[in-house]
C-alpha cells in the first residue's frame, strides 16, 4: 500500500534523553495530519529526530481519527525501544506524559 508523505505537521513535543553514560540529546516527536491513502483506508504519519537515524512511520485506520489515535498510542512504544537500544532514557515517566489521559479514560490507571 503506498504511503503518502507527511503534509501538515499537527502535534510536536519535545523530550531529553540521557544515556546511561550521563550524555544527553534533544529529541522531538513530530504527528502530521492524517491523510486519505484510498477511500477505505487513512495513514498518520510520525517523526521522531534527534538520534542518528531518524525514525519515520505512518500508522493506518479506517479513518482520520483512528490512524490519529492508534499513532499516539504507538509514539510511546517506539520511544521506549529507542531507549532500550541506545542505552539511555527519557525523564521519569514509564509513559513519557504521553498517553497518560488514553490509560485514564480507559481504566488502567
Amino acid at each position: 500500500m503506498p504511503q503518502p508523505p507527511p503534509s501538515v505537521l499537527i502535534a510536536s513535543h519535545g523530550l531529553l534523553f540521557t544515556r546511561d553514560d550521563g550524555s544527553s540529546i534533544d529529541v522531538a516527536v513530530e504527528i502530521y495530519k492524517p491523510e486519505a491513502v484510498d477511500d477505505r483506508t487513512w495513514a498518520c504519519a510520525f517523526i521522531i529526530r534527534g538520534f542518528e537515524d531518524e525514525i519515520g512511520r505512518h500508522i493506518f485506520g479506517v479513518d482520520s481519527m483512528q490512524a490519529l489515535v492508534l499513532s499516539l498510542h504507538v509514539v510511546p512504544t517506539e520511544l521506549q525501544a529507542l531507549a532500550r537500544r541506545a542505552a539511555g532514557r527519557f525523564g521519569t515517566d514509564a509513559d513519557l506524559g504521553l498517553d497518560h489521559a488514553c490509560g485514564v479514560h480507559l481504566g488502567k490507571r
